[in-house]
């Protein structure tokens, strides 16, 4: 058997957008084509990137650079990041572009740089992000990486004769690769975001959920709620959207991170919030497990089967029954598999009973984690998009 290969790290939007930049700046000072280029990302690395394309003249310059992401399953994965830049000095004007929105603007010696956000690069349409609304979506940390890729390139190959330069960075998919992020939701229209704190991207980021649902949870507040829903998937959001009919922003998908999202509510002053989510990741919830993504299925079946013994004082249960249930229900392969014998049993009080220790357990967990008390209250949606239970 061969050695398990570890997982490939890849590299952001953001740190693409620098060394795109780099390139371009480059390409047009020396009349040159650019191969590749190195750049510093936020931690110090020097990270070498190919240059995907390049074109230039004596007015402009662009370069582009593909996203590669390394293992990640990210949507922008092969994403072309592309750099246009050019030379008032010399008579190029900047395009009059619908899409084109100003960024950011900074100084290198007496030369002036302006960046730009156009087409496939989203704009800000809603509050509580860490932009102001109506910029484009160039995130502070890959403004700052640009703005250093800049200042190399012209430290190297400053000219005495220029004195303002325009830098734009686009994304000719972005549009249409956004469909599959979060953005519409945040508020952020029109594109991808420009992204990225370390400039690296790390294969199967639970930091990556942990902010997404950060800066969700943000947007929910700036826009004064006070209530949010969180969700196990998109079906469950479906579901609640249906039945609750908030506002956009209050619904939160926090996949596996129960626990994460909790405490974030709590930390960001919301009164309300709202548990979503179908059977498996509840009886985990049940079991006490606040980070759902453990495969084992052992313990919640164990207390599932629990539930079905424990149910005998308070319900008409034949015991014999109760523990053939209970048997069959510890011996299922999954918590699925668990929740149609349960259900093909007529046993409805066990799934009722799965939901209120969803919430008792979500009320403990809070409190035990040294934070004030919120309200929650949880709705089990079903397999088939249906909603089984609600308190």
């Amino acid at each position: 058997m061969s050695p398990v290969r570890p997982l490939r790290h890849g590299y952001t939007t953001g740190s693409c957008a620098a060394a795109a930049s780099k390139a371009a700046i480059l390409a047009l000072l020396r009349q040159e084509d650019i191969k590749e280029v190195e750049i510093t990302l936020p931690r110090g690395e020097r990270v070498t990137f190919h240059v995907h394309s390049c074109a230039f003249d004596k007015e402009s310059a662009t370069c582009s650079v593909i996203k590669d992401a390394g293992d990640d399953p990210d949507v922008t994965n092969g994403a072309e990041i592309v750099a246009t830049v050019g030379s008032q000095s010399v008579g190029w004007a900047v395009p009059t572009d619908s899409e084109l929105k100003k960024a950011f603007q900074f100084m290198v010696s007496e030369l002036e740089i302006t960046v730009f956000g156009g087409k496939g690069v989203g704009t800000i349409t809603k509050p509580g992000l860490a932009l102001p609304v109506g910029e484009p979506a160039i995130n502070p940390v890959p403004r700052k990486m640009i703005t250093q890729a800049v200042q190399e390139a012209l430290n190297l190959h400053l000219t005495s004769h220029a004195s303002r330069l325009t830098v734009i960075i686009s994304v000719p998919d972005g549009e249409m690769i956004a469909k599959g992020t979060l953005n519409e939701r945040l508020g952020i229209m029109g594109g991808i975001s420009i992204l990225g704190t370390t400039g690296i991207v790390k294969p199967i980021s639970t930091k990556a959920w942990a902010d997404t649902i950060s800066v969700a949870l943000d947007v929910a507040k700036a826009a004064g709620l006070e209530e949010v829903v969180l969700t196990t998937g998109r079906t469950s959001e479906q579901v609640a959207m249906e039945r609750l009919k908030l506002p956009s922003e209050a619904y939160i998908q926090m996949g596996d991170h129960v626990g994460y999202s909790l405490k974030e509510c709590v930390k960001k002053g919301f009164k309300m919030v709202t548990l979503a989510g179908q059977f498996g990741k509840f009886t985990k919830i049940a079991s006490g497990e606040f980070e759902t993504n453990v495969r084992d299925s052992t313990l919640e079946l164990k207390t599932l089967s629990d539930i079905i013994l424990q149910s005998l004082s308070s319900h008409q249960i034949d015991p014999t029954r109760a523990e053939t249930v209970a048997k069959m229900v510890n011996g299922a392969n999954t918590a699925r598999q668990a929740y149609s014998i349960i259900r093909d049993e007529g046993m409805e009080e066990v799934i009722e009973t799965v939901c209120r220790k969803v919430c008792e357990n979500s009320v403990n967990f809070i409190k035990n984690n040294g934070l004030d008390p919120i309200d929650i209250d949880c709705i089990l949606v079903g397999y088939e998009g249906e909603i089984v239970f609600a308190v």
